[in-house]
C-alpha cells in the first residue's frame, strides 16, 4: 500500500497543475518538435540589443537574475512556478552575434524538492512539468524581437 501511495505522489508531481495552453498558444505548441530543449531566437538586431531585451523580458515575467555577464552576453535567472511541490524554473540565455544580427539560445531546468533538477523539454503535448517548464521558456522567447526555432 505504501508503494502504491508513493507511486501516486510521484505521478502527481510529474503532472503540471496548469496546461501549457495557459502559457503559449496552441499553434505555437504544435510547431515545437518533440524532444526540443532549446529555443533559438534569431534577430536582425545586434547582440547587445538582444541581450538587454532579454534582461527586460525576464524582469517583466518576474524572474530574479542569479548570474549575468555583460561581456559574454549570458544570463541565468530563476522564478518560482505555480506547480505542485514548490518548483523553481531556471532559465539560461546566451546571446551571440550572427552575421548582421544576433542569436539568443534559451534553455532551462526545473527544480523540485522531491524530484531534484530536471531539464525543461518539450514532450509533444502531455502537459508534464518538463513541458510546462519549456513552455515558460518559449513564452519569454516569443516576447523577444526575432524568429523562433527549436533544437535538442
Amino acid at each position: 500500500m505504501k508503494r502504491i501511495s508513493t507511486l501516486i505522489v510521484i505521478a502527481i508531481l510529474f503532472t503540471a497543475c496548469a496546461s501549457t495552453k495557459d502559457v503559449i498558444p496552441t499553434e505555437t505548441a504544435n510547431s515545437i518538435p518533440k524532444g526540443s530543449t532549446k529555443v533559438i531566437v534569431t534577430s536582425k538586431f545586434p547582440a547587445d540589443s538582444l541581450y538587454k531585451e532579454s534582461f527586460t523580458e525576464l524582469a517583466n515575467e518576474g524572474y530574479t537574475v542569479i548570474h549575468s555577464s555583460d561581456q559574454m552576453h549570458q544570463i541565468s535567472a530563476k522564478n518560482t512556478m505555480d506547480l505542485l511541490g514548490g518548483d523553481e524554473l531556471t532559465v539560461n540565455i546566451l546571446v551571440n552575434n550572427k552575421g548582421n544580427g544576433s542569436k539568443a539560445i534559451l534553455s532551462g531546468t526545473w527544480n523540485n524538492s522531491y524530484l531534484g533538477t530536471n531539464k525543461a523539454e518539450w514532450s509533444g503535448g502531455r502537459s508534464s512539468k518538463y513541458e510546462y517548464s519549456f513552455a515558460m521558456i518559449v513564452k519569454i522567447a516569443k516576447r523577444l524581437n526575432g524568429t523562433l526555432s527549436y533544437s535538442k
